[in-house]
């Protein structure tokens, strides 16, 4: 099994963002110098030499999508990609969550 770097971990972020139509960035700051959090947005948070992924809540603050704790890498990437795949199952009506 191939080592995952961060460089993928955060490829996979950028994908999972793209398919489920959110932000790229977590925040965006306005002409007032401001930063506002954009909700919804995907993004990693680093603790304990691990990883989790995180996303943002409407009006600020975070939570912890897969509720695995932060993880190495490798088993992130691996829990990120299972996601992917119950979202696009989702979105082209391949399960029905009822």
């Amino acid at each position: 099994m191939a080592r995952i770097n961060m460089k993928q971990l955060e490829k996979v972020v950028w994908l999972l963002n793209d398919i489920a139509g959110t932000p790229q960035e977590q925040y965006t700051r306005g002409k007032d110098g401001k930063l506002t959090p954009n909700a919804n947005c995907y993004h990693l948070s680093g603790a304990y030499g691990g990883w989790q992924l995180n996303q943002m809540c409407q009006g600020g603050g975070t939570r912890n999508v897969l509720h695995a704790g932060h993880q190495s890498k490798r088993v992130t990437y691996d829990l990120i990609h299972a996601y992917m795949s119950a979202l696009r199952d989702m979105r082209d009506n391949r399960i029905n969550p009822q």
